[in-house]
């Protein structure tokens, strides 16, 4: 019998957040087989329901995990294993088993920043989510979410748009996911990125499997960025998990007086950094690990989505078919350029028109999705068209 399926029953033993499995492995060596092999475990101090578990050897649900991760191309990692997440393997409260898909790494050699916030994003809390993922992955970070809808979904969207490495953390099993997320996000996250789950390929979601998934988000990550958080809001027990742990805990600038700020209010008040850019989020990772230049990343974007005949001379301005710098006087219009989209040049020409303009009141003033209106603010910034001003505000430059 493999190694594999004696440490898939041994994961199935112990459960979710077992913190005994600690005490069971240094009693047998790690070795999973060893602690199948055991006739009794009464001088451990497990709990009788742990040592019921361990006593039942029939290894008929393993070897059928193991043949679901076979055909689905997940592969479980368990905890001696090189892949398995050094941040993860410090807690006491770790999982003994991962179920991995994608473009496998270790992501302790990264830096890794989760973003976590509301399934109820409004469009002020998206377009902050939008920028700093952007610029976390401009300066090479990881980012780590939930893959639940709203600010979770916004996190991964940008990321990968920006070229970035995304890992996305279930509260199910692989196989129950295109139940539950967003099932076009999922497949991209699995070519480009890695999709994790501490439960079996057809483990259901409940209410409790996803606060347990939670710890496994800030457990892998240095830092948990809560972008927008209602009082009730799932991200608040991240951000719990990642006090305990010892993780940064930063928010993005919450809207005064804002419902749907209440829970970022309350972090900010309970000791957690602002964050009003991704640098700010970047210094305090600088010291650990050697971080990409931003600046260089996002003139290399703006090219990668200008056409071969356009001659360039600076990062901000393109004229097409000709070379040069830009006319005095002249300002290159969203609509001219070959990257841009309808949402860009209608947004440019409403901040234009309405200095201060919020990311709400652009949604109402022209009916573009959030997402669409966020995307296009992004690009915007990066393009130097317009700035951002406190409260969430925007201006022509």
């Amino acid at each position: 019998m493999s190694k594999l399926i004696y440490s898939v029953w041994l994961a199935c033993a112990l459960g979710p957040a077992n913190k005994q499995g600690r005490k069971l492995l240094a009693a047998f060596g790690d070795d999973p087989a060893a602690v199948y092999s055991a006739g009794s475990y009464a001088d451990l101090g497990l709990r009788e329901t742990t040592e019921k578990r361990l006593l039942d050897k029939d290894l008929t649900r393993a070897i059928d995990i193991v043949g679901r991760c076979e055909r689905s191309g997940i592969t479980p990692v368990a905890l001696g294993d090189p892949l398995y997440p050094s941040r993860l393997r410090m807690l006491g409260d770790r999982p003994y088993l991962l179920y991995m898909k994608g473009r496998l790494r270790q992501l302790g050699e990264t830096p890794c920043v989760a973003m976590v916030g509301t399934r109820d994003a409004v469009p002020s809390g998206l377009k902050s989510t939008s920028v700093l993922s952007s610029g976390l992955s401009d300066y090479g970070v990881t980012v780590v979410s939930g893959l639940a809808y709203g600010i979770d979904s916004q996190a991964h969207r940008s990321c990968l748009d920006g070229g970035g490495f995304t890992v996305a953390v279930l509260g199910c099993g692989h196989e129950r996911a295109w139940r539950w997320y967003n099932g076009e996000m999922l497949s991209e996250i699995a070519e480009k990125g890695m999709i994790i789950s501490e439960y079996p390929p057809n483990f259901p979601a409940a209410r409790y499997t996803y606060p347990q998934r939670n710890r496994i988000i800030s457990g892998i990550s240095d830092a948990v960025l809560v972008t927008q958080a209602g009082m009730k809001s799932g991200a608040l027990i991240t951000a719990d998990c990642a006090k305990k742990q010892g993780r940064l805990i930063f928010v993005s600038p919450p809207v005064a007086g804002d419902e749907a700020y209440e829970g970022t209010a309350w972090l900010l008040r309970s000791g957690a950094q602002v964050a009003h850019s991704a640098t700010d989020i970047a210094e305090k990772l600088s010291d650990r690990y050697e971080l990409r230049n931003p600046d260089v990343e996002r003139i290399k974007k703006y090219h990668a989505h200008e056409p071969v005949e356009n001659e360039r001379t600076d990062a901000g301005n393109a004229v097409h078919g000709t070379s040069g710098p830009r006319p005095e006087g002249a300002e290159p219009q969203a609509a001219e350029r070959s990257g841009a989209t309808e949402c860009e040049a209608a947004v440019l020409d409403a901040v234009r028109k309405n200095e201060g303009i919020t990311a709400d009141g652009l949604v109402k003033l022209l009916g573009f999705s959030v997402s669409d209106t966020a995307k296009a603010l992004t690009a915007l910034e990066i393009l130097g068209e317009i700035t951002a001003l406190p409260g969430q505000r925007f201006a022509a430059v």
